[in-house]
């Protein structure tokens, strides 16, 4: 019964935040719900990211490196 409720409440915060696709729409529909809705600040996420955890995956996967930076999200 613990896991039924638990995926049922996983699909049920997916569905929610996956279904908006700006920030004004996900705070109109999950504030009400009791979550905190944050504006990303993404070039600073970005550079932590690349400073942090880059180098590691770099080593990891040395020949699709190059790949993988030119990549966008």
């Amino acid at each position: 019964m613990l896991l039924d409720l638990s995926r049922e409440a996983q699909e049920r915060i997916r569905k929610d935040t996956e279904s908006v696709d700006n920030l004004a729409k996900a705070k109109e529909l999950l504030e009400p719900k009791g979550m905190v809705v944050n504006d990303a600040n993404v070039p600073a996420f970005r550079k932590v990211a690349q400073d942090k955890i880059w180098p590691g995956y770099q080593k990891q996967f040395p020949e699709l490196w190059e790949e993988i930076v030119k990549t966008e999200a």
